[in-house]
């Protein structure tokens, strides 16, 4: 009897043991196939030496800047691509307003305008947009080409420029630039419906900033 009685108790200790020891143990992860990865990988964003800083050039514009905040409704790639243009168009709002600076007041030797627009190109040409966003992105790159143009016309052409000061909102060039950024907050409008209330306002301040008009 006393060894029936030691046995038992042998086996309710292994049994309790087991228990404790599957309850310490952590539950495995299952991984899931809904996660997106990012699989582009772009150059580094360029850094222009201007005497103003992103906020600096919104100030002097002046308008307001939003900064865009990754957003639940949007998915991962998207969020990511966003992120990067908007950092991009806040470099190019840098460039337009150092390059308007000085020509308005008469320099037209002291900027590196064009290579820094041919590396601003350069640099759009390295990003993969999401399939949802390949047009908004194909119409930021000519919106920032055709101002490139402009600015380079006007340099060149120092105080015979036709269009400089009050007269820059007839340019042929401005005027085409405008149009493609307005056509661009419409994609983001109609892609993201469901965005939050202060990234609809970053998608405005982003291009109604960088458009001349």
């Amino acid at each position: 009897m006393t060894k029936v009685l030691f046995a038992l108790i042998v086996i309710i200790i292994l049994w309790l043991s087991y228990r404790s020891f599957n309850k310490e143990k952590p539950a495995k992860v299952q991984a899931t196939s809904n996660v997106k990865k990012i699989t582009h990988v772009v150059d580094e964003l360029p850094n222009f030496e201007t005497e103003y800083s992103v906020y600096e050039a919104y100030s002097a514009i002046p308008h307001r800047r939003t900064v865009f905040y990754s957003d639940s409704s949007i998915e991962e790639d998207e969020n990511y691509y966003l992120s990067t243009i908007f950092d991009t168009i806040d470099q190019a709002i840098v460039l337009r307003v150092t390059a308007l600076n000085l020509f308005n007041n008469g320099y037209f030797d002291k900027n590196n305008m064009k290579k820094d627009y041919q590396n601003l190109q350069g640099y759009l040409n390295s990003l993969d947009p999401p399939p949802k966003l390949k047009s908004f992105h194909n119409l930021i790159f000519q919106s920032v080409s055709l101002q490139g143009e402009f600015l380079q016309d006007w340099q060149m052409e120092g105080t015979d420029f036709q269009y400089d000061g009050s007269g820059l909102t007839r340019s042929p060039r401005v005027k085409r630039a405008s149009s493609k950024l307005r056509q661009a907050y419409s994609i983001l409008m109609r892609n993201f419906p469901s965005a939050s209330s202060s990234n609809k306002n970053a998608f405005f301040d982003y291009l109604c900033a960088l458009d001349f008009i």
